[in-house]
């Protein structure tokens, strides 16, 4: 029977402890390298209207933005997951471990994102046509009042429906990198399927793990929205008041202001996310390592486990019946004396 989720972020807690600088080091670079194409979007933006303008380029750039999330920033948090487990069960160097793997296992931390999606789209595909055709449907028909309201009511029900099935599907897949990093002789299939019939019975449990980890982040970043709208209104009289006092209130730095808030907006995902990764995955690997019957202690104690001492005695046996054989085949060798000079006396 699965523990409380508060359990599961104590232990996680207490596996982190001295550890927060290695783990929040890793995640930083892992997000970091995720926003990459974020923060190159702010040397795109119309400073006027605050937005990408349509074009030929702003489509490369989406473009290669989709590449870079699917063949780098997915296998590198892949490999984040598995560099924070590998801190939780033998100490190693979260970074060290995120990097090492992701060299040598890109390929298959892409062929694995790939698998996974293919099988949440088989789930999610139904309510996902529903919702497209009746965008589809408001598009073509926006004049009609009546019908728009009647397909934007079941565009809404349809993505209600999407986004439960995609979660509810995602938490099977959260054990992926850990059965990878733990039998990677496995086929693609296998990996998938086992960390699957782990989930099983544990969803909710994940959930609120997952809820658990990310509730500090959705208060700080509360409590900043808050403070900048206090910000951003304080600017904007002090615009007015520069207009009404002669100054070209359109000259003012207004885009300059909206680029430095974006990009420390940016910095600050960036931060509340590393801390929620960190948060989130060792709880998870706790769960993982009490489902699949993981000691903790395992590596460090396998001398002294009782199947090391069989396989010991089991060693010194074979060496004795192995001498005893050589004497008996030396013996056989050997010259046999007769009986009469065995007993004579000397």
């Amino acid at each position: 029977m699965a523990k409380s989720s508060s359990i599961y972020m104590g232990e996680g807690k207490m596996a982190l402890s001295g550890k927060w600088v290695s783990a929040l080091s890793a995640c930083m670079v892992a997000m970091a390298v995720t926003m990459v194409p974020s923060f190159l979007q702010l040397l795109f933006i119309d400073t006027t209207t605050q937005s990408l303008p349509l074009s030929s380029a702003t489509i490369l750039f989406y473009i290669i933005s989709f590449a870079w999330a699917f063949c780098v920033s997915s296998p590198l948090l892949f490999a984040c997951v598995v560099g924070l487990r590998q801190m939780h069960i033998s100490n190693e160097s979260p970074l060290d471990v995120m990097i090492e793997k992701f060299k040598n296992n890109i390929k298959r931390y892409i062929v694995l994102e790939l698998k996974i999606a293919l099988k949440i789209l088989t789930y999610i595909a139904i309510p996902l046509a529903i919702y497209l055709i009746c965008i589809f449907k408001i598009f073509m028909e926006y004049d009609d009042l009546a019908q728009s309201s009647q397909y934007g009511g079941i565009a809404s029900l349809s993505m209600f429906a999407l986004v439960i099935i995609y979660i509810y599907k995602t938490f099977e897949f959260l054990f992926v990198p850990f059965v990878h990093n733990d039998t990677p002789d496995l086929s693609d299939n296998e990996i998938i399927n086992k960390s699957s019939e782990l989930s099983k019975g544990y969803k909710w449990t994940m959930f609120k793990i997952n809820l658990r980890a990310a509730l500090p982040a959705f208060v700080i970043f509360f409590v900043l929205i808050i403070a900048f709208i206090f910000v951003f209104i304080g600017a904007l009289f002090g615009g007015l008041a520069a207009a009404g006092a002669g100054y070209d209130f359109f000259n003012l730095p207004a885009s300059s202001f909206g680029l430095t808030f974006l990009f420390v907006y940016m910095i600050i995902v960036l931060l509340l996310s590393a801390f929620v990764q960190t948060r989130m995955i060792l709880p998870f690997s706790v769960l993982y390592s009490e489902l699949t019957g993981y000691d903790d202690n395992a590596q460090n104690s396998q001398e002294n486990t009782p199947a090391n001492v069989e396989a010991s005695d089991s060693e010194e046996n074979k060496e004795n019946t192995m001498n005893e054989e050589e004497k008996k085949e030396k013996k056989k060798d050997e010259p046999e004396i007769p009986y009469e000079q065995r007993y004579m006396p000397k």
